[in-house]
């Protein structure tokens, strides 16, 4: 369930069991308790006071969240295969490597040349 849908359904709920929470943090401790775990937490820390500080607490948390997530899949799409095996070749040219793989499947330390 999205944040939009969690919200609508809460206020539809709120309204058909309006007495067990009557005062303000009540309402925001409930709404907060049914957010998922990563936007329960971030929501928590932030000590809303009432029901509409914490949606908007929600909401704001979770437009970063995605504005982030969109910026992690573009940069990584920026970079192309060839790019990526480029830097990796780079990283290891003119170095030994630590370790040789022999015949048999084991490892042996590569002792530099004298």
């Amino acid at each position: 369930m999205s944040l939009e849908e969690y919200i609508t359904r809460y206020r539809h709920l709120e309204v058909y069991c309006p007495h067990p929470y009557t005062t303000d943090g009540a309402k925001a401790g409930k709404f907060v308790c049914g957010l998922r775990d990563g936007l329960r937490s971030k929501v928590l820390t932030s000590r809303p006071r009432d029901l509409d500080e914490a949606v908007t607490m929600a909401r704001c948390i979770e437009e970063d969240w995605v504005r982030t997530q969109k910026d992690h899949h573009k940069k990584a799409s920026q970079h192309s295969h060839s790019e990526r095996t480029q830097v990796k070749r780079q990283h290891f040219a003119g170095r030994t490597r630590p370790y040789e793989r022999r015949d048999d499947r084991t490892f042996r330390r590569n002792q530099p040349t004298r």
